[in-house]
């Protein structure tokens, strides 16, 4: 019988033999799909997966440098003797955008910013990327997770990518993105390459560490800056904003059980028009992280997004989106750990950068 040898990377380090397999046989099956034929208990039993040459049990723990043997026919996509490890193709450059109020791009310069080109999807602009950690500028359209209505997921595609990159140093370690932006909201999108990495950005975010910056159109002119806190929940049915109560999200009633608090601070931008409405483009910083958060609170505060109809906004656009929202940049501590940069920004898709040149004659302010 013949094997495939697997070698487990310090990201393995004290993990269970049974889930480490399991990641093996789960990464080596394709992007949408998982091994779930596989009886991982009886291949052990009968020796077709050994730990350095060794039956083992599935509780054993794994530590760097150990072999895992694996029997080939087991592995999705092998037939006969292999070693397990894809051809690496050439890495693809990271940038960091040096620091700016507004990156509003020519057409031109577009085009030459760094992408990595994918097998799986659209291409991704990667913006910095580490061992630890990779931040891409996110397309308006498509979801960051797998869902209804979308061919692909930047998960799907991230996940495609580090296979067809191989050898990695960890068996058990699958990158993935580390936050959610919705599916129409375009920016900053930070992924994990390493157990470590993921784990400090996912601290990070809950101590509120990392500050969140984002830029939307709204309806209406937004006079001042504020600072928006709401209490939120689920529910409402879509196209109905009666009471307070919008698609997805609404805010939570006075003496209503549940509902948690969303903070955001707002600074209007410019002023400008779209035919007979006004509009202001607007500076957003997330204080908390809610669904919808951003669109919800608009909403509520009298300043649905342009497009966004779920919220009550009127308008809408075409290439890529129905609202305009954009994530425009993350700050870091500049002694953090990752030696990632002061900030990190994404430079507008191209229907947003049209639409704030054609719409917004005043001088962009930002803080």
């Amino acid at each position: 019988m013949e094997f495939t040898t697997f070698t487990a990377g310090k990201d393995d380090e004290g993990k269970r033999l049974d889930r480490v397999v399991r990641a093996v046989l789960d990464g080596r099956a394709a992007p949408d799909s998982r091994v779930a034929s596989v009886n991982i208990f009886q291949a052990l039993r009968k020796k077709l997966v050994k730990l350095n040459g060794s039956k083992a049990e599935a509780s054993a723990r794994v530590h760097e440098g150990d072999k895992i043997e694996i029997a080939c026919f087991l592995i999705p996509g092998t037939a006969g003797a292999g070693n397990g490890q894809p051809n690496s193709p050439t890495t693809a450059q990271a940038r960091c955008p040096a620091p700016g109020s507004l990156p509003l791009p020519s057409p031109s310069s577009a085009s030459t910013r760094p992408t990595r080109a994918s097998k799986a999807g659209p291409t991704l602009e990667i913006l910095f990327q580490n061992d630890d950690l990779m931040f891409i500028n996110k397309p308006a359209g498509i979801s960051v997770q797998p869902s209804a209505g979308c061919d692909i997921s930047i998960s799907q595609i991230v996940r495609a990518e580090w296979e067809a990159e191989g050898p990695h140093g960890s068996l058990s370690f699958t990158p993935a993105p580390l936050h959610r932006l919705d599916r129409y909201t375009s920016g900053v999108l930070a992924i994990s390459r390493s157990a470590r990495g993921a784990a400090w950005f996912s601290k990070a975010i809950q101590e509120r560490a990392i500050r969140k910056f984002y830029l939307g159109i709204c309806m209406g002119r937004l006079e001042e800056d504020a600072l928006w806190e709401d209490r939120l929940t689920a529910g409402g049915e879509s196209g109905d904003n009666r009471d307070g109560g919008f698609y997805t999200v609404r805010r939570a009633a006075d003496g209503e059980d549940g509902g948690v608090l969303a903070c955001t601070r707002v600074h209007p931008a410019s002023y400008g028009r779209k035919g007979q409405a006004e509009l202001t483009l607007v500076q957003y910083e997330l204080l908390t992280g809610r669904k919808h958060q951003i669109r919800a609170q608009s909403a509520l505060h009298g300043h649905p997004l342009y497009g966004d109809r779920a919220y009550g906004g009127p308008g809408g656009h075409s290439g890529g989106g129905s609202f305009f929202l954009h994530a425009l940049r993350l700050e870091f501590s500049p002694d953090n750990p990752l030696a990632l940069p002061a900030r990190i920004e994404a430079p507008l898709p191209e229907a947003f950068e049209k639409a704030v040149r054609g719409w917004f004659k005043e001088t962009i302010r930002l803080p």
